[in-house]
């Protein structure tokens, strides 16, 4: 089992929503026109937000494909150990 951090850096978002469209079961459109995460245990700091997943509980290929489909490169996941 590997954990992964997602984050998205929400002053870099522009709401294009793709991230939404790739994977709507971890993105939804927030009421600030902006992408947020849908999990528990969310971190909002700083003008961002975070949380740590393993892969039981997520896509991680559809994780990075949201990653990947951002137009501004706003969506950050990293593996963890």
């Amino acid at each position: 089992m590997a954990n992964y951090r997602i984050e998205i850096d929400l002053e870099t978002c522009i709401g294009a929503f793709t991230c939404v469209d790739v994977y709507p079961e971890l993105w939804e459109l927030g009421k600030d026109g902006k992408a947020h995460i849908i999990a528990e245990g969310v971190v909002k700091e700083d003008g961002r937000e975070y949380v740590e997943l393993n892969d039981k509980l997520i896509d991680v290929e559809a994780a990075i494909q949201s990653q990947n489909v951002c137009p501004v490169q706003a969506i950050k996941i990293t593996k963890l150990k």
